[in-house]
């Protein structure tokens, strides 16, 4: 079922949105950089995620100017691209004309990105505060400066009088939410999702390589106009134990399990599952000792993801669950409890990361997990054990729709009971 894809209207009321919670000054966004390969090779283009949640264009060399309170309402509004330029296109093809990038944006006044800096300087007459969006995350930083950054620099020496502040906080609030066009989008990128995975278990074997798995997801993924929204995870044995593997250069063994966490992007939107599957069609004893403990762990944690409450207050009501199943594995002792270290505890040795985050136009979205939740968030939930004694990752993921009474399970359609993993993966092609 395809979703249909977002109309101007859709960015006109996220602007609209974003300049009703910024009232003064001049909000300035740029495209994304196009991330140089090797030689004379680019990587495939990605839209910055804001820069697309306000316009709907998906072109490089491309800026967002919004004066909301400018007289000259042609000034209130402006989006440059490229000029066309003939000899360029003989090699990459089109960009669009101003008409076409009107119609997708509903920005009706476009202009060339060579006129930026002279019509910047108009603006400058008319306002003392320059909104960039430079976002901060806590645990990511570029080895580089990207565009928004250098832009803000170089503007920076051009007005040194005038003030710079950070629209990046306002957008935050504003994606968190998903409106229905978004969660269409997230909805196809799920079944997607769903479909790829189904592929993986009904091809894993003894013997396969992960990489081959890999390609199994990539082509149902191209199959269906959709992207990656990261970098699969196609993780054999001891190789689970890695958060974020993606070497995908393992040969699958019998007698092991294979982790996979892949994700389709449709209509730049994101969708993010886990399962675990075992390689040969059936779990061994301690596996599934293992696996269910992790369903356990699971279906609490999806019971909890629910309005009202934070991520960060489910992570600690949950705590007591996963300390309980791991006293059931014989990971440690209930002695050892009562002497952890409060600031390094001994559940974070064998289920290293958190059972949530926010998912939208990234795979890893704006939001806090102090953040209440709300309706129309879209999050995943995603407990996991790891024990690198035994070669044994298991992690269970979900993409999930928090609702007026809970929640809704967007990738449902894929099994998560063992008996069911195990005769999907005995459903050969």
């Amino acid at each position: 079922m395809l979703a249909p894809a977002p109309d101007r209207s859709c960015f006109i009321k996220n602007r609209l949105q974003l300049t009703r919670k910024v009232q003064y000054g001049a909000i300035i966004l740029f495209s994304a950089d196009p991330m140089p390969r090797n030689g004379d090779q680019y990587y495939p283009y990605r839209q910055n995620s804001d820069f697309f949640y306000l316009t709907g264009i998906g072109q490089k060399n491309s800026i967002l100017l919004l004066v909301p309170h400018a007289s000259d309402k042609t000034f209130r509004e402006i989006l440059f691209i490229d000029k066309s330029d003939p000899k360029n296109e003989a090699w990459i093809g089109k960009g669009l004309s101003p008409s076409e990038a009107a119609d997708i944006s509903g920005i009706e006044t476009i202009r060339f990105t060579e006129e930026f800096d002279l019509i910047l300087r108009q603006v400058s007459a008319i306002t003392e505060t320059f909104w960039f969006n430079i976002p901060v995350h806590p645990k990511f930083k570029a080895d580089f400066p990207l565009k928004d950054e250098r832009e803000m620099k170089r503007i920076r020496e051009m007005f040194p009088l005038h003030k710079y502040e950070r629209v990046s906080r306002y957008l935050e609030e504003m994606r968190i939410r998903k409106e229905e066009w978004e969660i269409a989008l997230i909805r196809r990128a799920s079944e997607i999702t769903v479909a790829g995975m189904k592929r993986i278990a009904r091809k894993c074997r003894p013997g396969i390589s992960e990489k081959i798995l890999e390609a199994e997801f990539v082509y149902e993924c191209t199959a269906n106009n959709a992207q990656q929204a990261y970098a699969p995870i196609i993780a054999s044995g001891i190789n689970a134990c890695t958060l974020h593997y993606s070497k995908n250069s393992g040969i699958c063994q019998a007698g092991s399990l294979l982790l996979v966490d892949a994700g389709a992007e449709y209509g730049n939107y994101a969708s993010d599952c886990t399962r675990t599957f075992p390689v040969d069609g059936r779990f061994t004893r301690r596996q599934k000792e293992i696996y269910l403990s992790v369903v356990s762990i699971f279906g609490e944690s999806m019971a909890r993801l629910v309005p009202g409450k934070s991520i960060e207050q489910i992570e600690q009501e949950i705590r007591p669950f996963i300390e309980e199943e791991h006293l059931k594995l014989g990971l440690y002792r209930k002695n050892d409890l009562a002497v952890q270290n409060p600031a390094d505890p001994l559940f974070r040795k064998y289920t290293v990361h958190g059972i949530s985050h926010f998912l939208g136009l990234d795979v890893h979205d704006p939001g806090d997990k102090t953040i209440i939740l709300e309706p129309g968030m879209v999050l995943t939930c995603e407990p996991g054990i790891y024990i690198p004694e035994e070669n044994i990752g298991i992690r269970i993921e979900n993409t999930l729709l928090i609702t007026q009474n809970g929640n809704q399970v967007l990738t449902k359609s894929l099994p998560v009971a063992p008996d069911e993993i195990e005769s999907l993966i005995s459903t050969k092609e």
